[in-house]
């Protein structure tokens, strides 16, 4: 036990166990490749007679010379295309570069909500002498939220009450190496219950229990690993190390509408260092 690792209690209403507990990869890339975690598509507009889509995305270039990759970002909406456009940047050996101008509209554009969890797919391909060297693919949503203070909750526009439960991912006789169908499995059980939101207690969860969501219209609220204890400073860096890492992974879900910095916590300093890393990113 480590009163500086999250979530830092050892009498708790649940445990993080240790090792490695999830389906794990190697990828090989080429010296000339796409930063996946930068991957981070917004939607400046939203409307169903016409949406913007911008797909901010990096090159990191390892080789010892300068090289020159074309981003072509291609949307598609079941098998028909939706959008296509592309970049051509050059990147000094080295030097990880951001591509700019990748932006398109897209007329008559389905909207993402729980009762109607339409999903486009996006593929990002990086070509060097126009032979592909890496792709990234992502589904995405088109969809607008806010909370009002006295009238709640809106998506896309309507008011929308929200209901739903929190839910750990341990399974009897698995704890927390749960596979992927059973982390589906539980977003259908939530689904099944008549639930429209989750709150994810209290860790980053799997990506096969996020993308259920997604495709099954789940609004997700998703947190870090804490319960009650604050520690010292190397808590507060772990903390946001670990916030950083679950925003870089997920931000591109379209259910997810809420980002959970503690649970249960008081602590002013984790809060406001925490509160800027999730606004950043």
């Amino acid at each position: 036990h480590n009163d500086d690792i999250p979530p830092g209690r050892w009498r708790m209403d649940y445990n993080c166990y240790g090792g490695i507990y999830r389906e794990v990869e190697m990828i090989v890339l080429s010296p000339l490749h796409l930063v996946e975690d930068a991957l981070f598509i917004t939607t400046p507009m939203v409307s169903q007679k016409q949406s913007d889509i911008h797909v901010n995305v990096k090159i990191k270039n390892q080789s010892s010379t300068t090289k020159t990759g074309r981003v072509r970002c291609q949307l598609f909406d079941g098998d028909a295309s939706a959008a296509d456009f592309s970049q051509t940047v050059r990147v000094p050996a080295g030097l990880t570069i951001p591509v700019p101008g990748l932006d398109a509209q897209i007329r008559s554009t389905y909207l993402w909500s729980p009762k109607n969890p339409h999903l486009y797919s996006l593929r990002v391909t990086l070509f060097e002498n126009e032979k592909p060297t890496d792709d990234l693919d992502q589904k995405i949503g088109f969809r607008t939220f806010y909370f009002d203070a006295e009238k709640g909750f809106f998506l896309n526009g309507e008011p929308l009450k929200l209901r739903g439960l929190n839910r750990h991912q341990g399974y009897p006789g698995l704890a927390n190496a749960v596979p992927v169908r059973l982390q589906i499995e539980d977003a259908k059980v939530l689904k099944q219950l008549g639930a429209n939101f989750v709150r994810c207690s209290h860790y980053p969860q799997h990506p096969a229990f996020l993308s259920a969501c997604d495709s099954l219209g789940i609004l997700v609220y998703e947190e870090v690993a804490s319960w009650q204890h604050i520690g010292g400073d190397p808590f507060i860096e772990i903390m946001n190390q670990m916030l950083n890492g679950m925003i870089r992974r997920d931000r591109n879900h379209p259910s997810i509408i809420l980002w959970g910095m503690m649970n249960e916590g008081r602590s002013v300093k984790m809060f406001k260092k925490l509160q800027e890393t999730a606004h950043r990113l």
